[in-house]
């Protein structure tokens, strides 16, 4: 029986909860696009058989055969023959590393649509992944697919929360290590023309992606102490003046300083209390 509790509302009914471990990627969902931000290293004659293969098995899954995974795909790189030698041994290295995250299946689990829906709060709970990588290529496939269902007006408009973003869109990073600040750029860029707004949580913001922070039309800064982060966030807020940046220093627990678009001029503030039911 739910505990009484009358400071507090329970969330619960509209909140859906989605731990790292079972999500699967559907590998019919994948275009050459989403493949080459996930395995940055492919050449443009990669790119290409790959394309075509990946082409094929949609083909014969149209025609009846079902669904295809990694494995299947696997074994049409190999069987295909005019597939060169060269590009097909890397080809099959990489659909091998990427079976090693068991992260892809013949269908996505959860489904786009049920992710999105009017009045649902959606909990991608990261926290059990170890690996960066399969974070990132979570990240990067889910952002990828949600923006361009909004953008063909499939599912609602949205907000997407990343806490520990300098994690999905770092500011230093080869390709390889950054594989979700492609498609975070591009919301932060384009999102708003299409109802797909973009909120970056870090506490690192020094280690944030400089396009992405510079795109956020608001900003809310809480108490930061690192010179170095204070002099990328006063770089990166517009709306910010020098006795702005030197009072974040001195913010209390709670307090905060909210600066940009949302008003005219920085305004300080204090944090309420949560009305959301803690969880016990």
């Amino acid at each position: 029986e739910p505990v009484k509790d009358k400071e507090h509302r329970d969330y619960s009914s509209k909140t859906k909860l989605v731990k790292a471990a079972d999500i699967k990627i559907g590998v019919p969902k994948l275009s050459i696009g989403i493949v080459s931000g996930i395995i940055p290293g492919l050449s443009a004659p990669q790119k290409r058989d790959l394309g075509k293969t990946i082409s094929d098995l949609k083909k014969q899954m149209k025609e009846g055969l079902g669904p295809f995974d990694l494995n299947d795909l696997r074994d049409a790189v190999a069987r295909d023959e005019s597939i060169k030698e060269n590009s097909k041994g890397p080809l099959i290295g990489w659909i091998d590393s990427l079976r090693e995250l068991r992260l892809f299946g013949k269908t996505d689990n959860p489904g786009i649509v049920d992710l999105i829906k009017p009045g649902q709060l959606t909990v991608i709970d990261l926290s059990d992944t170890i690996s960066l990588q399969k974070k990132q290529i979570i990240v990067s496939y889910f952002a990828e697919r949600i923006f361009f269902e909004r953008r063909n007006k499939n599912v609602p408009p949205f907000l997407l929360v990343l806490e520990e973003a300098h994690q999905f869109a770092p500011e230093v990073a080869k390709a390889e290590t950054a594989i979700s600040r492609s498609i975070i750029r591009t919301i932060a860029r384009e999102g708003r023309k299409f109802g797909a707004s973009l909120c970056l949580v870090s506490q690192r913001p020094v280690q944030l992606d400089t396009t992405a922070l510079a795109n956020c039309n608001t900003h809310i800064i809480l108490r930061i102490t690192n010179p170095y982060d204070l002099k990328h966030i006063s770089e990166s807020s517009e709306g910010l003046d020098s006795k702005s940046v030197e009072m974040i220093n001195s913010l209390r627990v709670g307090e905060a300083l909210i600066a940009g678009e949302a008003t005219h001029f920085p305004l300080f503030f204090k944090v309420r209390q949560r009305k959301s039911m803690p969880i016990r």
